[in-house]
């Protein structure tokens, strides 16, 4: 019952794929996750996964060394969670190394490797619902698949210590997020500006980011930075704010 889930892709991504970890741990498997190093922050803290590890094929070395990884381990079934809206070779060459019995993914009936094939055309449900699918295919009664992201209690620390100290007269606080994966969902320097100056009449704003990023930005003095080194940073920040404004 050790189970790999294969999530060689976004960090949004993962985050909607901890429901179908959350099902699958509670049934009684042992779940873990394969993915790059900055996906993988989503399931730090995350009690329902046993192991990770990271994918990295950023050169011919790195990937070759993500394979040798994989292959010390031995799994009872392996699931490759994306849909196919390109084919990325580098990734099923990988998950043809996998050793176990069981390769299960969505529209690969034409690839050898997987010899267990779960049919999702088109592609208009939410992808939760394309998820529950492979709950189905275990038999196994699931709940509403809601996201989790557990943090730990130094991250809460610092977040509740952030707004203490640029909040003041109980000001109500937004959170914006400018910047998006690709260059087509990122906000302009000016959009964030007009944005930032329409929200200060009634909210303390705080921009959200990597640090190289929004030190491009020319923010109005009353806007606040939170730099975070990692997504989990910024999961109580949202919590605790009134309204949130991102691109995705």
């Amino acid at each position: 019952k050790k189970i790999l889930i294969i999530r060689n892709d976004h960090l949004g991504d993962m985050v909607v794929t901890t429901g179908l970890i959350r099902n699958l741990a509670k049934s009684g498997y042992q779940l873990y996750v394969v993915s790059t190093k900055s996906a993988l922050d989503i399931v730090k803290f995350n009690p329902y996964v046993t192991g990770t590890i990271i994918y990295d094929d950023s050169t011919f070395l790195n990937w070759i060394k993500s394979i040798a990884r994989i292959r010390k381990e031995s799994f009872d079934a392996a699931i490759e969670m994306k849909f196919i809206r390109f084919f990325d070779m580098k990734n099923m060459i990988f998950c043809s190394y996998v050793k176990t019995p069981i390769l299960i993914g969505f529209n690969k009936s034409d690839i050898q490797s997987f010899n267990l094939s779960i049919c999702n055309y088109p592609h208009a449900n939410h992808v939760t619902e394309q998820l529950k699918q492979v709950l189905e295919l275990f038999n196994i009664a699931y709940d509403d698949m809601h996201y989790e992201l557990p943090i730990s209690e130094s991250i809460k620390t610092k977040a509740n210590l952030f707004l203490k100290e640029i909040t003041a007269n109980n000001k109500k606080v937004v959170v914006l997020n400018p910047f998006g994966s690709s260059v087509a969902r990122l906000l302009s320097n000016k959009q964030v500006h007009i944005i930032c100056n329409l929200l200060s009449a009634k909210y303390k704003t705080i921009v959200i980011g990597e640090e190289n990023r929004s030190k491009q930005l020319s923010l109005p003095e009353s806007v606040a930075v939170f730099n975070s080194a990692s997504i989990l940073d910024v999961v109580p920040l949202i919590e605790l704010s009134d309204l949130v404004i991102s691109v995705d």
